[in-house]
């Protein structure tokens, strides 16, 4: 393995010029794989113009803001598309780019907190898991709050939708350190639209998506009375999946539209400026036995506002049963104590879920529990 000193020392020759002039911006650039959240991974290809469109776009819409030229410290991986465009950007602008070598996992999580203590970062990224854990660790740690929010400017989530219950605790947490609200913006999209293209232009209260970045063009198309199913073209969009026809012909409409797979409301009803809120993914719409439809993301966000700050996370269980159940995922420095009845008795808006009491205390007690959530008032 070659050193630093060794690399720098490495003469350019006349094959590398030649090299990056053969380049053309519809090649190749990498080769990414999706998730795999709603079916078998996909390899997208990902091209030089996407790669150079959706830097160019963030980089537009935050303006100085998100200070790619300052510090940054991260953990998210460079083999994902939210990893490698955060380190893609850092790099391009000079900035200083800190691995973190931890990560919102049991045994990893205090090495990222503690990094966090040693270095104030201006803007910071992360998944709404990680930011969860990080509310609970700057409620217990003055020290880490005082660090944590000293130099910073913006905050971005991407990945999954972000509690409410989490922006409130945190934006309370900034007012106390700053005595203002820090600005925190989602970064929606997915490997094939190459990293975000929403993004909040503008401090809100409620947790969003925002608005299209710039050369973005979003496609709304009606789902039910106040929902609509995203579909995006732009630069940034890829053109298909690696030696795939079938299923890159299955993922564009008619009218060359990526279709996301997302459902989104506004968060204003009729007012477009406020923009697009999250309201779950068609793959999760699933009925009841009862013939109920459950809509798996106001489902997942109305108990996670309920039993703020119990839990950090929860599965939905499966369709084909009488009642909705689900599985919380507790929140990690809970006590005991704080999982009485009388703690988790409050049902979500609605009154649609009924939780139970001996339920709550075999999950804490890691012991199987029959399912204690229903669809029932």
């Amino acid at each position: 393995m070659a050193d630093l000193a060794e690399v720098f020392a490495t003469p350019a020759t006349p094959a590398v010029e030649a090299s990056l002039a053969a380049l053309k911006p519809d090649d190749h650039a990498n080769y990414l794989l999706t998730s795999g959240s709603t079916g078998l991974p996909k390899v997208v290809a990902v091209s030089y113009a996407n790669l150079a469109a959706n830097t160019a776009q963030g980089v537009q819409a935050t303006g100085e803001s998100l200070r790619w030229d300052g510090r940054i410290l991260n953990w998210l991986p460079w083999h994902h598309t939210a990893g490698a465009s955060v380190l893609r950007a850092t790099l391009l602008a000079g900035g200083v780019f800190y691995v973190d070598d931890g990560k919102p996992l049991p045994g990893l999580l205090d090495i990222s907190l503690r990094n966090l203590k040693e270095i104030p970062v201006e803007y910071y990224a992360n998944v709404p898991l990680g930011f969860a854990l990080l509310a609970d660790a700057l409620e217990a740690d003055a020290d880490l709050r005082r660090t944590f929010f000293s130099e910073l400017r913006l905050m971005l989530f991407g990945g999954a939708a972000l509690a409410q219950p989490v922006y409130d605790r945190i934006q309370k947490m900034a007012v106390a350190e700053t005595g203002k609200r820090i600005m925190m913006t989602s970064a929606y999209g997915s490997t094939e639209t190459t990293a975000g293209f929403l993004a909040g232009y503008a401090y809100t209260d409620k947790v969003g998506l925002g608005l299209p970045l710039p050369g973005v063009t979003l496609k709304l198309v009606p789902h039910d009375d106040s929902r609509w199913e995203v579909r995006v073209k732009g630069p940034n969009v890829t053109r298909g999946y690696l030696d795939d026809p079938e299923r890159s012909a299955q993922a564009f409409d008619d009218e060359g539209f990526y279709c996301m797979g997302d459902l989104a409301t506004f968060i204003t009803p009729g007012e477009v400026s406020g923009g697009l809120a999250f309201a779950g993914r068609l793959a999760e719409e699933f009925k009841l036995s009862t013939g109920t439809w459950v809509y798996g993301g106001p489902a997942r966000e109305a108990v996670l506002t309920a039993l703020s700050p119990l839990i950090t996370e929860l599965v939905l269980c499966d369709e084909n049963r009488p009642y909705l159940a689900f599985s919380p995922g507790p929140r990690w420095r809970a006590s005991n104590a704080s999982w009485g009845w009388r703690s988790a008795r409050r049902s979500p808006p609605g009154g649609w879920a009924r939780l139970c009491a001996s339920g709550w205390r075999r999950t804490m007690r890691h012991t199987p529990w029959p399912p204690c959530a229903s669809s029932g008032p």
